[in-house]
């Protein structure tokens, strides 16, 4: 509990000492339009509501007037190490760095993995979005965090459906193949929400 605590005001910190220009409306329908053309040919996104759920997202965040931030791009446990003596965090692994990107998506990535953090990645993804997996808390901590942050009641359903899709495109991009453990944490989504 304390380690994430310490690693959300690490966050924040490094996206107030980052912030550049707002992202504009141009950039953020740019954005949901390369996603929906990149899923258009996929034939394993075709039972997907993908397009239902990219027009939430940009409703969503349209009129929040979101600044561009520094973002890791790969935030999760095993790139993060804390020293508990002096409460300071060290986080590794910087090669996907971005200067000025989605504020958001540090934030939902670390949610991301660890609600997914065990054997079973699709059974525990279902458990914590019931609250009651081993990240419950964890996730309650990041929702926190993230409202304050961005001074809004943040639907982390609609955000947890995109970071999802855009993680699928953006290994798609770097040559991966599809995952299909994010295919299914998409249709677990879109059974219990």
């Amino acid at each position: 509990k304390d380690d994430v605590h310490l690693l959300m005001k690490w966050l924040i910190d490094c996206q107030n000492n980052t912030k550049s220009e707002s992202i504009t409306i141009q950039e953020i329908e740019e954005e949901i339009q390369d996603l929906k053309n990149d899923f258009n040919i996929m034939q394993e996104m075709s039972d997907l509501s993908y397009n239902e759920w990219l027009d939430e997202y940009k409703n969503h965040i349209i009129g929040l007037n979101l600044k561009k931030t520094a973002v890791h791009h790969n935030l999760r446990p095993n790139h993060i190490y804390v020293n508990h003596t002096d409460s300071i965090i060290n986080v590794i692994d910087w090669e996907d760095f971005e200067k000025k990107g989605n504020p958001f998506f540090d934030f939902m990535w670390f949610a991301i993995t660890v609600m997914t953090w065990s054997n079973d990645d699709v059974k525990e993804f279902s458990s914590n979005l019931k609250e009651t997996g081993n990240a419950a808390h964890t996730i309650k901590i990041i929702k926190e965090y993230m409202n304050n942050h961005f001074q809004t009641d943040l639907d982390f359903i609609i955000l947890l459906r995109f970071f999802i899709l855009k993680w699928i495109s953006f290994k798609i991009k770097r040559g991966s193949k599809i995952d299909f453990v994010y295919i299914s944490l998409l249709k677990t989504l879109s059974e219990n929400f």
